[in-house]
């Protein structure tokens, strides 16, 4: 008597193209993003993430999505101090990542053209620094 192999009893597993979904966490796509892509359902997504990399979709996320947040991060970096620096770029980072404020004042009605004077406040470590050279 010949033993006989049982019978897969389902639906065949979706091939999922991992590198794309790593490109598209990447960009900060959303699980549904992500999903709708790859035409799979959300909880395909997550439970192939379990099996096919003993993580949970937030682990995978996490681990895929911060090489973009890197890029980005030097992509802002370069538009504020390359050759063709951005103004409002260098102003969105020094802003974030110095302290830095915009305080809008009038004093004595402005400056002599009558336009409003503008100070930068600085977080109180910068402020400290700032009077000890004054």
């Amino acid at each position: 008597m010949s033993k006989k192999t049982p019978k897969k009893i389902g639906r065949p597993l979706k091939v999922i193209d991992w590198d794309l979904a790593q490109k598209l966490a990447k960009i900060q796509c959303t699980a549904r993003e992500i999903s709708s892509v790859l035409d799979i359902n959300q909880d395909t997504l997550a439970d192939r993430c379990k099996k096919d990399h003993s993580l949970t979709f937030s682990e995978w996320f996490k681990k895929h999505s911060d090489g973009g947040k890197a890029s980005l991060r030097r992509s802002l970096w370069g538009m504020a101090t390359g050759e063709r620096p951005n103004a409002a770029v260098a102003i969105w980072l020094s802003k974030n990542y110095l302290g830095m404020s915009e305080k809008i004042e009038q004093v004595n009605g402005g400056t002599e053209s009558g336009t409003p004077v503008v100070n930068l406040i600085f977080d109180n470590e910068e402020k400290k620094k700032l009077e000890k050279n004054d």
